[in-house]
């Protein structure tokens, strides 16, 4: 193996693309095989990152979440094809707007694989007015189901199961995980996946500790082609008692390692289990007209991530089933069963250029494997 196109590629990205500083892990076979930091984790530009800086995983947060309603799947508490009015009964008669722009009685449900694959027919809008009200109800508190449930009053965007949207999905199996294991998502996480694998530093609180070793955060502005520092808050975090299962953790590279390869080795949910993570749940029409994410060409979406399809169209070095998902300030993660690979990137640039960057190294990771010193 030889990892230097990688490197040179990795420390081309600050010039090429304004990231101030990223770093990246590769785990083949189970074992570590690379690391890499470059840049600075600090806006003075004098401390580089490290393993263990912390950053806003955003909605890689999504990829924990679904594998802890998997582990509950697996225990028996329900099916993937339930609805989710069944536990959280308050989605129980929805409405949605049909290709008319009427509103109309939803005669089927929301199943939990709706929300899984963000079929569901809810939508991202952090400025709904059901969640405004819900903050000024509860004085900026916002606690997870409570807030949750008030979704229930919204007009679905489309009948669920017949589209893609990227919406509060995940942020509504927080609360399912809630409902079912009578714990706070935090809680359940921390009990069934965090203190399993190690992860010390993974969880949902910004606490003083953790702020002082974050990564400084950043807007990237494409007019100036610059990226731009803004405070680290989390504009998921709807308030201080939320916990958003869609975007909400706060992690580090060596501890989004630790999860990758326990996803991929079976210590977080049962390999069949993963297999089903891994399968595409997309229909073609929803392929081409919705989920058209440039980083994502190739890949369907599967149970809370995206799946590679079609290596062809993907321009892809990897393997059919590969798990992949990324956070809105751009770490990200790849789970390869297949091939045997984990790879884990973090840098805080909220939206930054995923497109150039994202396949680029996926691709560099295979050819470098296949490489000799």
């Amino acid at each position: 193996m030889n990892f230097q196109p990688l490197t040179d590629f990795l420390d081309s990205l600050p010039r090429e693309v304004g990231t101030p500083g990223l770093s990246c892990m590769v785990s083949f076979r189970h074992e570590p095989v690379y690391e890499h930091h470059t840049g600075y984790k600090d806006a003075a530009g004098t401390l580089p990152p490290d393993r263990d800086t912390l950053y806003n995983i955003y909605s890689v947060t999504k990829l924990f979440t679904c594998s802890a309603v998997l582990q509950l799947m697996e225990r028996g508490n329900f099916l993937l094809y339930d609805p989710i009015w069944k536990y959280l009964p308050e989605f129980r008669h929805m409405k949605y707007r049909d290709e008319k722009g009427e509103v109309c009685e939803l005669m089927g449900d929301i199943t939990i694989e709706n929300l899984m694959t963000m079929t569901s027919g809810l939508n991202y809008d952090l400025e709904n007015p059901l969640l405004l009200a819900m903050k000024e109800k509860t004085q900026g508190r916002c606690p997870t189901r409570e807030t949750i449930c008030a979704l229930s009053e919204q007009v679905l965007d489309f009948r669920p199961g017949t589209r893609w949207q990227y919406s509060f999905s995940h942020d509504v199996l927080g609360a399912l995980i809630e409902a079912v294991s009578g714990m706070t998502l935090g809680e359940y996480m921390q009990k069934n996946i965090f203190e399993p694998l190690g992860m010390k530093d993974t969880g949902f609180m910004r606490t003083p500790e953790k702020e002082a070793r974050m990564a400084a955060q950043y807007h990237y502005n494409f007019n100036t082609n610059r990226a731009e520092q803004v405070p680290l808050d989390n504009q998921f975090k709807l308030g201080t008692e939320y916990e958003s299962g869609g975007a909400g953790l706060i992690s580090s590279l060596r501890e989004l390692m630790i999860f990758a390869e326990g996803l991929g080795s079976g210590k977080v949910i049962r390999p069949q289990t993963l297999a089903l993570m891994q399968t595409n749940r997309l229909t073609p029409e929803m392929m081409a007209r919705d989920f058209t994410w440039t980083q994502h060409t190739g890949y369907g979406f599967g149970l809370g991530g995206a799946v590679m399809v079609d290596c062809v169209r993907g321009s892809s070095l990897g393997h059919t089933g590969e798990l992949t998902w990324h956070g809105a300030a751009g770490s990200n993660i790849w789970v390869d069963p297949a091939g045997e690979v984990s790879i884990a990137y973090t840098q805080q640039v909220i939206y930054g250029n995923m497109p150039y960057y994202l396949p680029r190294l996926r691709n560099l990771v295979y050819f470098c494997l296949d490489q000799k010193d």
